[in-house]
């Protein structure tokens, strides 16, 4: 019986520690295919290159049955997994294991997360994985048995056409208390612009703001010590709630007729 694929990428580059803790975690019970950027690419987001020429090669990762660096952005490694490296597509896409959160309103700018929505532009099942961030040598052996159980729970259990999971785990020095559903919170980036020297030159400074008090949150359950998990909609944006009200407020304010171009 064969195996099922992997495709196993991120954004904090090739040879991450959380990258290579994924295909440790998942390499006796999967095909691992490892496509990753040559770079750090955080906070690319689901950023493409624009047409030109793509520098990639061809490495070798302990477990996996191939392995690519690419110099682009995740959401490019994950096309560039599925045009070239791969004959059949995955079963599953791993997103990570990222040295620091994706939650609250960083799932906007994570180039860990842009990896699975681009992998969802192709109607494949995807998992981001992030954890508390770390400096030094990080024990993984919470987050691979959390892995092992998803990519087994997901590969049985569809994710959904137009949605992405991302999994978010609390810091180490919390007592684990099991994994919730969450929801996604809106805790964001605090920026400051600093001018220095006599030019001056510009520095965007950002802090990230973390606290949240809905209980359901991503943010409030991770810092109870709650590994989170949290289904994003990524391929349609239309809030069609609002999308109804405004068809009706278009037409009573006669909108549809005052764009047309006037009669000479």
């Amino acid at each position: 019986m064969s195996k099922a694929r992997l495709l196993i990428t991120n954004d904090d580059g090739f040879d991450a520690p959380g990258i290579l803790a994924l295909v440790e975690a998942l390499r006796d019970d999967y095909d691992c295919y490892l496509v990753a950027p040559m770079e750090n690419q955080s906070c690319k987001g689901v950023s493409i290159a624009l047409p030109s020429k793509l520098e990639a090669a061809q490495i070798s990762v302990e477990g996996a049955v191939a392995a690519w660096k690419v110099k682009s952005t995740p959401a490019d490694c994950v096309k560039f997994a599925l045009h070239y490296v791969l004959e059949k597509k995955p079963d599953l896409v791993l997103s990570g294991i990222n040295n620091g959160w994706n939650a609250g309103r960083n799932v906007f700018y994570s180039g860990t997360i842009g990896a699975t929505i681009q992998a969802s532009f192709y109607h494949l099942p995807a998992i981001a994985f992030s954890s508390y961030p770390w400096l030094d040598a990080h024990d993984f052996t919470l987050e691979k048995g959390v892995v092992q159980k998803l990519t087994a729970h997901f590969l049985k259990t569809p994710i959904g056409k137009g949605s992405v999971m991302n999994v978010n785990f609390p810091a180490p020095k919390k007592k684990v208390l099991g994994l919730k559903m969450a929801r996604q919170g809106l805790s964001f980036w605090n920026p400051v612009v600093r001018a220095r020297g006599s030019a001056p030159d510009f520095y965007l400074d950002e802090s990230i703001e973390y606290s949240e008090e809905d209980p359901e949150s991503d943010i409030y359950l991770l810092s109870q010590g709650y590994v989170t998990c949290t289904p994003l909609q990524v391929n349609d944006l239309t809030d069609y709630g609002r999308f109804e009200q405004m068809k009706i407020s278009f037409l009573k304010a006669d909108l549809h007729q005052s764009v047309l171009q006037p009669e000479f």
